[in-house]
């Protein structure tokens, strides 16, 4: 293929400057990010922007930057890590340590894994009037098989015994013990992994359940910061 020969010259007449920093895990790439990011000033966090390849991979450095008060601005609002299937459903099953009466997140698991309940029953808990232990609720249906009994009072003594675990004790007892591996696809096989090193970071679940909330709080806030954007999301940007 024949081309016309050109030159490239660009803008800038000073040479700029690229410093390569290593890393051997993403929590330490991170750390790295905000400790450079720390000593800027405010006019020199707003010039400046982090770019990363896929949006995945932004979620250990918007931890890092919330655990450092480090203020950014999201070029994709839409995307949140915790708002991904996989990381919902284990909320969900976290939250019910806490509260057995979250009627949202008893749903949200009730069949995670399979425990044959019908949407009749499920119908019966969405339409109560009033907040309860939607596990003794079940129970206390008269057209609950003896089969399904078993099953949710074998649930209920499970979630009360994750109450007593870190996160990533609660997370492995979840997948193994309570069976919820069996609903993870291998599509989602790396979005579990991030969920297990995440709850590495923190010694009990309600520390942990307060990060989704403050990660969820700090990415929809439009307080301006360090710009975070996959390459993609800024092609065609200055």
């Amino acid at each position: 293929m024949l081309r016309n020969s050109k030159e490239m010259l660009g803008v800038k007449r000073n040479p700029g400057k690229v410093t390569v920093l290593g890393s051997n895990t993403e929590t330490k790439q991170a750390e790295i990010i905000a400790g450079i990011i720390l000593k800027m000033n405010q006019h020199e966090r707003l010039e400046t922007a982090v770019l990363y390849r896929t949006n995945n991979e932004a979620q250990r450095l918007i931890s890092t930057l919330i655990k450092y008060k480090i203020k950014f601005t999201l070029t994709d609002k839409s995307y949140n890590f915790f708002n991904l299937e996989v990381c919902r459903d284990i909320a969900a099953y976290f939250r019910l340590t806490e509260n057995p009466c979250c009627r949202e997140s008893f749903i949200r698991i009730l069949n995670k894994p399979p425990r044959y309940i019908s949407k009749t029953k499920i119908g019966k808990i969405n339409s109560s009037s009033f907040s309860r232990n939607w596990f003794s609720f079940l129970m206390e249906l008269p057209d609950m098989k003896p089969e399904q009994l078993k099953l949710i009072h074998k649930f209920e003594k499970k979630v009360r015994k994750i109450k007593l675990m870190p996160p990533e004790k609660a997370l492995e007892y979840i997948l193994k013990s309570i069976g919820y591996m069996e609903c993870i696809k291998e599509h989602q096989m790396d979005i579990l992994n991030e969920l297990r090193e995440i709850c590495e970071n923190f010694s009990t679940i309600t520390e942990f359940l307060n990060h989704i909330d403050d990660y969820r709080y700090e990415i929809s806030n439009e307080e301006p910061g360090v710009v975070l954007s996959t390459i993609h999301g800024v092609k065609g940007l200055e």
